[in-house]
């Protein structure tokens, strides 16, 4: 063995050392030592939750069995915890002798990407200076030891290429962005070190924005997924066990997640960032959990913190942010704001693009966008004094979970309303059209109406049948057999609004219990307008229909004029005739708007208007069923 050789040997020791110093222990923000009141970290190697990649495999076993992979995954779901897990277990075990072993390197992309030298052509060297900076700062890096690490196994980690600008600096005229040029050069990197295996850790969508590593060239990609509740409880347990020397209470935290309070919070520890989030807010040496009420919303506080307004970009933290919106322990204020705030960059609840109407449909188990109801003999009507119910048919049907929204209305605007749209009108609802020349919905522009997940209203009948009619035309959408898209009748509206799973009719749709704010947006004064859809959980019925009364009254393809006995019968078209003539209110519509009074709003509430009322009020809309035709 030559000096350098003997060098390599020591400085490796060394190296490895200091990698383990570094990096055994993980720090918990917020969480302090009860000795030394300093910040709290815990062993990382006993502490870790081994994370999965699509196909339930480890992050481990995908390392090692890639010599070129790109690992994907959202804001704080463990990339690069992940990597410096595997990376200190490789070094602890190389310490132990085990040198046939790859040896770890970590680089940290961003800090590459902030010294970049002007010229591309440059490029790989300077990458290759920050993933050897160890040999370099021990004065080693020589051709002779360049040679000793190309014939050794290694194992390079870049961590953070979504942290690297994807935009050239303005002062960069005519050079690749910063991104683009540190994927040039990661390319080379297996080409040079044969032996090597590469890690390339990116969010998902930033790496979907390209550029991309080729799979031509052995290129791998792996998607981490959420945490199961396997992982969610053996995290907490490591973790009480690390700070307190018993698991007691990462058991009960766990427990808690599934009971009705927690179950509002369990939606975010899919994210071990936002778990060892809430294990900090809870986390109690002298006591009991910390558990309160207000959880949901700090963690939601805590989410946009972390992330700003990157959450309402990253899809996996969208999702998250859009479930908030349905937590009834969040308060209206936070939930309504967050809502708006979904709604001007896409709301993942709602299916907008042909494609996502296509997934919701192949999604009917009722857990969905579609709200499942099983057909069924239901008593409808006879909710006031005086009023005979019926006993009404029913076969199984699904409604919409959320009344229909203006980024869902607005593909039909575009291709609905013009000269060769005939085919998608009733013959009366294009008589109507023609004589108004109407080309968009009333007050379509005005920006009280327009937030994307807001209700669509001022809608007339014609108009809603017509969007129902252009999204049963759609190609590619599988329906079972003999159903299309519609508006519901009233007997299937009612009897979603009304009935649990148990046949019991209920006199609102979350029960027994008088309507209060916290159930739906109701009496506002003459200029409201309809919340963003779903904001009120609290009003949720069985079905899991929401917004069911107030925000929107919603049209159905029923005749009110025969209600209740009939009110299982769809209407095909309605006769237009010029007058505001009482006789011509024939369309039943229900469930009550914001403008309402609380008093009225009940599952049996219920209006009739003419097909071809549109006044700009800003309380009609529609929610679609998918019924028998």
């Amino acid at each position: 063995m030559n000096d350098i050789e003997v060098n390599f040997t020591h400085f490796l020791d060394g190296y490895l050392q200091a990698f383990i110093a570094e990096h055994a222990a993980l720090g918990f923000e917020g969480l302090s030592d009860a000795q030394t009141g300093a910040k709290a970290f815990l062993p990382l190697l006993k502490v870790y939750t081994p994370l999965l990649t699509d196909g339930d495999a480890t992050l481990a076993s995908v390392v090692g069995s890639s010599r070129c992979l790109v690992l994907l995954g959202g804001p704080g779901s463990g990339k690069s915890v992940g990597l410096r897990h595997l990376m200190l277990s490789l070094a602890t075990s190389l310490c132990a002798g085990r040198t046939t072993l790859p040896l770890p390197l970590l680089c940290s992309l961003s800090e590459v990407a902030r010294a970049l030298p002007h010229d591309p052509v440059d490029d790989f060297d300077h990458l290759l200076s920050f993933i050897l900076r160890p040999f370099a700062d021990a004065g080693l890096l020589t051709e002779t030891l360049q040679a000793l690490l190309l014939q050794r196994k290694l194992l390079l980690c870049l961590d953070g290429l979504d942290a690297v600008r994807a935009v050239a600096e303005p002062v960069d005229v005519g050079l690749p962005s910063p991104r683009q040029r540190l994927v040039e050069a990661i390319k080379r990197l297996p080409q040079v070190y044969r032996k090597a295996s590469v890690v390339v850790s990116c969010r998902t969508h930033a790496y979907t924005q390209g550029p991309l590593l080729p799979p031509e060239e052995g290129w791998r990609v792996r998607h981490l997924l959420p945490f199961d509740d396997a992982q969610v409880r053996q995290s907490l347990k490591r973790w009480y066990l690390a700070m307190t020397g018993a698991a007691d209470q990462g058991e009960m935290l766990a427990q808690w997640l599934h009971q009705p309070d927690g179950q509002q919070v369990r939606r975010l520890t899919g994210s071990p960032q936002l778990l060892a989030t809430l294990f900090v807010r809870t986390y109690n040496p002298h006591g009991a959990l910390g558990l309160r009420s207000t959880l949901p919303q700090e963690l939601t506080d805590a989410l946009l913190t972390m992330y700003g307004e990157q959450a309402f970009v990253e899809p996996d933290l969208v999702r998250y942010l859009a479930q908030r919106i349905e937590m009834p322990a969040l308060p209206f204020a936070d939930r309504l704001r967050l809502a708006e705030r979904l709604g001007r960059t896409g709301d993942p609840r709602l299916p907008v693009q042909l494609e996502a109407w296509r997934a919701t449909l192949a999604q009917l188990d009722g857990a969905g966008y579609w709200c499942a109801m099983p057909a069924g003999t239901y008593q409808i009507g006879g909710w006031g004094a005086g009023e005979a119910p019926a006993d009404v048919d029913l076969a199984s049907f699904w409604l919409a979970r959320y009344p229909l929204t203006v980024a869902q209305y607005a593909p039909f605007v575009a291709e609905g309303y013009g000269d060769e749209a005939e085919q998608w009108w009733t013959p009366e609802g294009w008589r109507w059209k023609l004589e108004h020349g109407s080309y968009e919905p009333a007050g379509w522009a005005e920006m009280r109406y327009a937030g994307a997940n807001q209700p669509v209203t001022n809608l007339n009948w014609y108009e809603a049948t017509a969007f129902c009619n252009w999204l049963n035309a759609q190609p590619g959408l599988q329906l079972p057999p003999g159903y299309r898209l519609r508006l519901p009748t009233e007997a299937e509206w009612e009897s979603a609004a009304a009935y649990d799973q148990t046949g019991v009719r209920r006199h609102y749709p979350w029960g027994a219990t008088p309507i209060t704010s916290a159930h739906a947006l109701f009496a506002l004064e003459r200029d409201g307008r309809a919340a963003p859809v779903g904001c009120f959980p609290a009003g949720v019925a069985p079905c899991g229909a929401l917004d069911l009364l107030g925000n929107v009254w919603e049209w159905t393809c029923s005749d009110a004029r025969t209600y209740p006995a009939q009110s299982g019968t769809p209407l095909v078209d309605v006769p237009y005739t010029q007058g505001f003539l009482p006789e011509r209110a024939t369309v039943a519509l229900r469930g009550g708007s914001w403008h309402d009074h609380g008093a009225l709003l009940h599952s049996g509430t219920r209006y009739r208007l003419l097909p071809d009322f549109n006044y700009r009020f800003g309380t009609r809309g529609l929610r679609l069923c998918l019924g028998p035709a």
